[in-house]
């Protein structure tokens, strides 16, 4: 009997089971759609297919035309930032080689001016011994003319001296005589 039973129940279950297929079928059937209705949807389908497809093109194009605009503005300011750059440094290299040009003048100049410095002291200090020298001899010949001049005038002075004790004897001796000579002529007289 368990065998019948057994049977029995799962004969019960499959003829609940293909009883709710059948409701499902008959479901199905009435929902079903028709040929019109499938070709109408399957047209739909295939226009919103082709819009999309439509769609999906043109937002392609623009997209390649936005990143080809993109790429070309970011090339275009790369290219800028890279002239810009560029012009740059080439004016700071012109303007450090003009300061290292201004600098190597300078230094030119200075080391010109130094040598030039040195020939002119070397030039005064020999002007100078030269002149020193000068001097020491204009100095020596000057005492030495003083001197001999000084000599000659007491020298000078001497004989004046002498020719007037000279003088003055004979003044002296005149003045006697023109006394004598007064004295006779008042003897005489």
């Amino acid at each position: 009997e368990t065998g019948l039973a057994k049977v029995s129940h799962d004969l019960a279950e499959t003829n609940e089971l293909v009883s709710v297929h059948c409701a499902e079928l008959k479901a199905m059937r009435q929902d079903k759609a028709s040929v019109p209705q499938l070709e109408a949807v399957q047209e739909e389908v295939t226009n919103l297919k082709q819009e999309a497809n439509n769609h999906i093109h043109a937002l392609r194009e623009t997209v390649s035309t936005m990143i080809g605009s993109v790429k070309s503005h970011f090339q275009t300011a790369t290219d800028t930032v890279a002239a810009h750059n560029a012009e740059m440094l080439k004016e700071v290299r012109k303007s450090y080689q003009d300061e290292l040009n201004q600098s190597a003048k300078l230094r030119t100049d200075i080391m010109n001016f130094m040598r030039d410095a040195q020939k002119k002291m070397i030039a005064l200090e020999e002007n100078f011994a030269e002149s020193h020298a000068s001097t020491g001899d204009m100095v020596r010949k000057v005492a030495s003319d003083l001197e001999e001049m000084s000599k000659g005038l007491r020298r000078d002075r001497n004989n004046d001296e002498v020719q007037t004790k000279l003088m003055q004897e004979q003044l002296s001796g005149v003045g006697n005589t023109s006394t004598s000579v007064m004295r006779s002529m008042e003897h005489i007289s």
